[in-house]
């Protein structure tokens, strides 16, 4: 039984990780460093607080190991954030207006970080070379509305589709014609298919 329930800490390991790269992608990457970097200095105040327990320990050697640990922390705390060129342009009810007075057809990916579905359809029907390719040779616009935050012009399309949440995928053919809407749970040949009826 204490064997069981050591291993129940790990989902919560996990749990705790995904959390941290949600509230990452909400805020920024300096907000996820300042939690790691909190989550060490906890582990850290409880190893020199045993430590200063232990027989045989200076006071010099425990100020001697907060120095140390400090100095190989700051460097990690100011590590910059890598940036991605996007695949998409983010969505807003103008652009999508505009493409559509130009007759183009357009593709409509309303996700969420916290959006367990959404992420795993975007790795199994969104992320592929086949996916982009289709939409390059089908002069598609990828459009993406991050529902992370709660836009209320993404609330507003949601609505318009009696959606409560995301994920929601809309694929606007030529023309003016109505999108057809995906379903909720996406694999890569229905995403290819919906493609293919664009034109």
């Amino acid at each position: 039984m204490d064997t069981f329930k050591q291993f129940l800490a790990f989902p919560l390991f996990i749990t705790a990780v995904w959390l941290l790269w949600v509230a990452g992608r909400q805020t920024n990457i300096d907000v996820a460093a300042t939690v790691v970097g909190g989550m060490v200095l906890i582990a850290m105040a409880i190893w020199l607080w045993r430590l200063n327990k232990a027989p045989g320990v200076s006071r010099s050697k425990v100020l001697a190991a907060i120095c140390i640990i400090g100095a190989l922390a700051f460097p990690a705390l100011s590590v910059s954030e890598s940036r991605e060129v996007p695949l998409w342009q983010t969505y807003s009810p103008q652009l999508l207006s505009e493409l559509r007075k130009e007759g183009k057809p357009v593709f409509i990916n309303l996700t969420a970080d916290w959006c367990i579905t959404c992420l795993v359809n975007e790795k199994v029907a969104l992320g592929s070379d086949d996916f982009y390719k289709a939409m390059a040779d089908n002069n598609i616009s990828y459009l993406k509305g991050d529902w992370t935050n709660n836009d209320p012009a993404i609330t507003k399309l949601l609505n318009q589709y009696q959606r409560s949440g995301v994920p929601l995928y809309l694929m606007y053919p030529n023309g003016q014609g109505k999108p057809e809407i995906l379903p909720q749970i996406l694999l890569a040949p229905m995403v290819l298919e919906a493609i293919s009826r664009t034109k």
